[in-house]
């Protein structure tokens, strides 16, 4: 509502006040009673304008925090899906710079806690975990009525040391909370996000899942229930430049397999591979 209609508003029910005071009231009345008449009339009056426009604006507000909630969650799926890629535009498009290093969290119910409780829990937990991890912002979007996204962005990777206060944080709060492995930029937003995500499908295999599970923790079973092209991201971020499809690393992949099935004896490995041991040493 603008300045001007907020001033006729004002003005109208100024004049249906007076109407009314002056209808109800006998002109030989003393001042008094006038006064205090126009008194209670405008304080009722005040009263019943100020509890429609707080309700007016409660609702309002709620209506406009889930359409910017609901416009984060499409751009950060986008972002995701990888149809989003120019950092700057993402950025602006979530409110939240993405060119730091960003920490992962998938934060969801945990099976005891009353639900009414999320909202606040999960606002402390990352409140929490900004504080551990020297966070310079964070990010929270609603995926679901019991599943939050989070990214907490840090100049520095965050310190490993920190997670287990942030794993009694999230035990304290009686919620579950997967988190990945840190890494900067785009990518690592991404990244860092899809290992939280198959953190926290492993951590369903659990039976006695902790509060706080790790991607690194939990990498090798998360396996379990992703599909091909996930293996081979997994794979590929385990190798590093030894999953580059070239004949010198061909050989250091197959030098090494050989050694590990040797029991890392470098002597019976160049036996089997026919050269020296000090080739073997050499390319370990």
């Amino acid at each position: 509502m603008c300045s001007s209609d907020l001033r006729r508003g004002q003005a109208l029910l100024l004049q249906d006040f007076l109407g009314e005071a002056i209808e109800h009231l006998d002109s030989a009345a003393p001042v008094t009673e006038i006064l205090q008449h126009c008194m209670i009339s405008w304080s009722a009056h005040v009263d019943e304008t100020l509890t429609y426009t707080v309700e007016g604006f409660a609702k309002d507000y709620e209506r406009l925090r889930t359409h910017f909630q609901a416009r984060r969650l499409r751009a950060a799926e986008a972002i995701l899906q990888g149809k989003l890629t120019d950092i700057a535009q993402a950025s602006a498009e979530l409110h939240y710079d993405l060119r730091p290093s960003h920490f992962g969290l998938v934060i969801a119910y945990s099976p005891s806690a009353p639900r009414d409780d999320f909202e606040s829990a999960v606002e402390q937990l990352t409140d929490r975990a900004g504080r551990m991890l020297r966070a310079r912002h964070k990010l929270v979007i609603p995926f679901s009525s019991t599943q939050k996204w989070a990214w907490l962005a840090t100049a520095d990777p965050p310190d490993a040391s920190a997670l287990p206060s942030l794993r009694r944080a999230a035990k304290d709060l009686d919620l579950r909370a997967s988190a990945g492995t840190p890494a900067p930029g785009l990518s690592g937003f991404i990244t860092t996000h899809r290992q939280a995500h198959y953190a926290s499908v492993a951590a369903e295999n659990l039976l006695d899942a902790p509060a706080l599970t790790t991607y690194r923790e939990t990498a090798a079973l998360s396996l379990i229930k992703l599909d091909k092209d996930r293996i081979r991201t997994f794979v590929q971020d385990q190798l590093g430049g030894l999953a580059v499809k070239d004949h010198r690393m061909a050989e250091l992949r197959h030098t090494l397999a050989v050694f590990l099935a040797q029991g890392r004896n470098a002597p019976r490995a160049a036996e089997v591979l026919h050269t020296h041991k000090n080739t073997v040493h050499y390319r370990i």
